[in-house]
Formats: structure tokens, sequence, C-alpha cells
């Protein structure tokens, strides 16, 4: 299902570059191997080194800028991000879910662009393909850990406010379909389900975030996740919501750092990094520039 060609031109355009807080973000493009071109950012630290590459994913409803401000403080702990939009917000964007074939499609295409964005980082000169992460948030989780079934690049998986079953949250909000059409919709949709490929991640490390006051994400359906998955996992609950709080964004830095070896960031953006909250996962109107 999510196979594609990796010797296919990954057809890289830079469209704009800026430089901030010692870190150069270009907006870029690349070839989807499903069709059409991949809008992403790429975070460049500005001193020579070999990085690790980080592959960040937004949720639902937010688009490639929703981690820039995290992904700019990870970078100047020595890491080349990559930050893509889920097809839906690309332009023209569109709402996230349409209940029906084409939402199965998505979710099957941000794999694959995920998984050439791998070749897009181990492709730099800049970049340890040894250390290759991937951060990801509620529609992010999910995706995640579709890639971790079949992306064994990947070192490490940080999944944050995943589910085992999208299909759950589906329902729930498909009231207003018809009832034959959305279970045919469902047992389409099934297959995408986070349970049937998170047993299949090792040897990639897994750190799963959840919040005990999670409106979102059910314990039970958070508990499934974590135990279909393989070893090594890590599971972290916090007394938050679906957003989490500045420990789980400091917990994710720390463990990225063991697993990436990043370097300590410094006591000042320690303190920048608890800032980043939901309600930054929208597009700033400056997005690279201060």
């Amino acid at each position: 299902m999510f196979e594609y060609d990796s010797h296919s031109a990954i057809d890289l355009k830079e469209h704009e570059r800026q430089g901030r807080d010692g870190v150069s973000v270009h907006d870029i493009s690349y070839a989807s191997p499903r069709g059409g071109r991949v809008s992403a950012l790429l975070l460049v630290p500005s001193r020579d080194a070999l990085h690790a590459g980080l592959l960040f994913m937004h949720p639902s409803g937010a688009d490639r800028y929703a981690f820039l401000e995290e992904a700019l403080i990870v970078c100047q702990g020595g890491a080349v991000a990559l930050l893509i939009a889920a097809p839906y917000a690309r332009l023209p964007q569109r709402p996230v879910f349409s209940f029906t074939d084409r939402d199965h499609d998505d979710f099957v295409q941000t794999v694959v662009d995920l998984r050439r964005g791998v070749d897009l980082l181990i492709a730099r000169p800049d970049v340890d393909a040894r250390r290759i992460g991937y951060v990801g948030f509620s529609y992010g989780a999910t995706v995640g850990a579709m890639l971790a079934g079949v992306e064994k690049r990947i070192k490490a998986y940080i999944l944050w406010g995943g589910a085992a079953h999208l299909t759950h949250f589906l329902r729930a909000h498909g009231k207003d379909i018809p009832k034959t059409k959305l279970e045919v919709y469902l047992e389409r949709m099934t297959a995408l389900d986070s349970i049937h490929h998170i047993g299949h991640a090792a040897p990639s490390a897994l750190f799963f975030q959840n919040g005990h006051r999670d409106k979102n994400v059910p314990e039970h359906e958070a508990l499934a996740l974590h135990q279909a998955a393989t070893e090594p996992k890590r599971v972290a609950w916090y007394n938050a919501s679906h957003a989490l709080n500045v420990q789980a964004c400091r917990d994710r830095y720390d463990w990225l750092g063991e697993q990436l070896d990043l370097a300590p960031l410094s006591p000042a953006l320690v303190k920048e990094l608890g800032k980043f909250k939901l309600k930054q996962m929208v597009r700033p109107k400056r997005p690279c520039g201060k």
C-alpha cells in the first residue's frame, strides 16, 4: 500500500530562503510519487557538521508551519528538519475529511510523501542517515504509526496524541453520513487503523505521549496503541489535554537527544521550547523572518 519508486527524481525546488535564530529556513517543494508536489519547509543549522535528520508531521486543521517554532529550537541542537504539508493542506486547501475514497488516498499519499522526505534528507551530505527521527501530533501520529510499519530508516518515532483506531474518530464524526455509505467508507478506512501497523515498527524506537484529559483520544484507544507496539518503546502520560504541556515538549527533546545524539540546549532555549503551544499551530504572517 505504501510502496513507491524510490529511484524517481525528487525534483527539489527552492522557492524562498530566510534566516532565523541561526537556522536557514527554506520554502521548498518536491515531487510526490503519487502526483503533484509536496510543499515543505526545510530547516538547516548554519554551522557545518554532520546533523541528525528530523521529519515533523502536523495535526489536522494545520499545515507545515505548525511545528516551525519547535523545529527551529530542535535544529539548534544539531538537526536538519523537514516539515511537510499533508495533501489537504496544500494549495488549494480543502477539508481534512470528505468521507469519500479520497481520504484513504490522502493518508496513503502522506505516508509515501514522508518516505520520499526520508530520501531527501539522507541524500544531503550534512545529514547522518543513521540518525533520522520523526515527530507527529494527532493526524501526524496516525500517519506516523503507518509510516513506522514500513519505514525502517527512521530510528526514532515520537507519536503524540495517537489512537489505535482512526475509524473510531471517523465513526464519531460521520454521524451525518447515511449509515450504509458510512459503513462502506469505514470498511475501506479500517486498513489505515494504527493498530494494524504499529506492531511492525521494530527495530525503530517509539515514544508515545498522551494526556489523561484528552477529549479527542479516549484512554482505552491510546492504551490499545501502546500495547500493540513493538519494543523498544516508551510511554508517557501527562495531566493535560490533547495538546499536552510544557513538560511533554521538553521530554520530546530529551528523548530525541538520547536517540539521535543531539546537543544539549542552553537554559534560554529550554525556556523557549516550553512556550510551544497548540495556539501557535497556525501559519504566522511572517513565518521565516522576525
